[in-house]
């Protein structure tokens, strides 16, 4: 990682751990509404918690890297899953390994990992990117009896069967690039679970970042390798509170681009969320305000008022169609043809209030035809004084 600034903004979890946590960029943190709990979802020891505005990490905690794999926004990152591979020889395959295989066992020119199950999607694109021969992942029949074990393994399918999915839409071979390989092992395993040297070394957080810039390690930043900023987007214009970026997934879809062979098609559809809202919207503003990766934006010009999507920041978490107090912000199937880069949801025509000055989206039957536009907070100003009056002469009457 290149840049200070993120470097600076990470603490470490547990003394003896490598788990390191950015909390400006935890959705758990910045924005609870957004129920987010990837992570701790993730954690087969059930090491880690949130407890206290802040995660906690237990000793039990193997170091399998499942948790920084699935967070959305790379708040999480752990050593081990962040250094280069080695180029493979022409025509063969990059060899990805489990630590606790002997290294001499490991195939020449392979990529050593704490845990086959610390590799998400966008680390997986990442290495077919660095091998055209396609990447195999090693089954050393090990997973039985690990901490971090469990079936199927080694436990990697989901993000594997992702990754190859995305891949078969932009490649121009209808062959997998990433493949389990059996190479089952009869000697005894080195280690009793997953651990990286930087782990069993207990490196200080000193020495974390020396290693960063003296062993080419590297935090894992938008999936490792620094993205270009015009791939990632610009960030959200400020509204008064800072957003959280999903790099992970804004560095998937750069990656994915990188490595569309036939320079043709369009993403494949299921990669981007659609939504949709309907006219019973009232223009609250909720979702735009709820949204913690500024996905939703309004924009506004003369006399009209929009909200904008943009798929490529939405996680799914589901922030905005929970708020709307009139359910009109909806999921939608997302069609293959789908339109590419932000599109308007729904439009509002605007006035300026005749009493305050304001701007102010009107609804056809919020007031009489002919009658000067006056917003809602004029009018419900307007309406308490004339209840108050109303109150006052009729005691006096009385």
């Amino acid at each position: 990682m290149t840049d200070p600034l993120r470097q600076a903004q990470y603490t470490r979890l547990h003394p003896e751990r490598t788990l390191w946590l950015n909390a400006r960029e935890c959705l758990a943190l910045r924005f609870p509404h957004a129920g987010c709990n990837a992570c701790a979802d993730q954690c087969l020891l059930g090491a880690l918690s949130l407890a206290a505005d802040t995660w906690a990490l237990a000793d039990g905690c193997v170091g399998c890297g499942r948790c920084a794999a699935r967070c959305p926004t790379d708040a999480l990152t752990i050593t081990g899953f962040d250094r280069d591979p080695a180029t493979p020889r022409p025509g063969e395959p990059l060899y990805v390994d489990c630590t606790r295989v002997p290294a001499a066992s490991t195939p020449e020119r392979g990529l050593r990992v704490p845990c086959l199950g610390g590799l998400g999607t966008d680390a997986l694109l990442q290495l077919v990117a660095r091998s055209p021969a396609g990447v195999r992942l090693l089954d050393r029949g090990l997973c039985v009896g690990c901490p971090a074990g469990d079936d199927p393994c080694p436990p990697v399918t989901d993000a594997l069967e992702t990754a190859n999915a995305l891949l078969a839409e932009v490649s121009a071979s209808p062959e997998p690039r990433i493949a389990v390989e059996a190479r089952i092992l009869q000697a005894a395993p080195r280690s009793p679970g997953p651990a990286s040297d930087l782990h069993r070394s207990g490196v200080s957080r000193r020495g974390f970042w020396k290693a960063l810039a003296s062993e080419g390690v590297r935090v894992r930043y938008a999936g490792n390798e620094p993205i270009p900023p015009a791939s990632i987007g610009n960030a959200p214009p400020p509204d008064g509170r800072a957003r959280v970026t999903p790099r992970k997934r804004l560095a998937l879809i750069a990656r994915l681009r990188a490595l569309d062979e036939t320079r043709t098609r369009p993403l494949p559809a299921g990669l981007r969320p659609s939504l949709a809202i309907a006219g019973t919207c009232r223009d609250h503003s909720l979702c735009v305000r709820l949204c913690p990766t500024g996905a939703l934006e309004i924009q506004e010009s003369t006399s009209r008022k929009s909200v904008h999507f943009e798929p490529d920041r939405c996680i799914e978490c589901a922030a905005c169609t929970q708020a709307c107090p009139e359910g009109a912000i909806a999921w939608q199937p997302t069609a293959h043809d789908f339109a590419t880069g932000p599109r308007t949801l729904i439009t509002h025509g605007t006035r300026t209030c005749s009493e305050c000055g304001a701007d102010f989206v009107q609804h056809g039957r919020d007031e009489d035809d002919g009658a000067l536009p006056s917003c809602p907070t004029c009018r419900k100003s307007r309406q308490l004084m004339q209840s108050v009056f109303s109150d006052l002469f009729a005691s006096r009457n009385g």
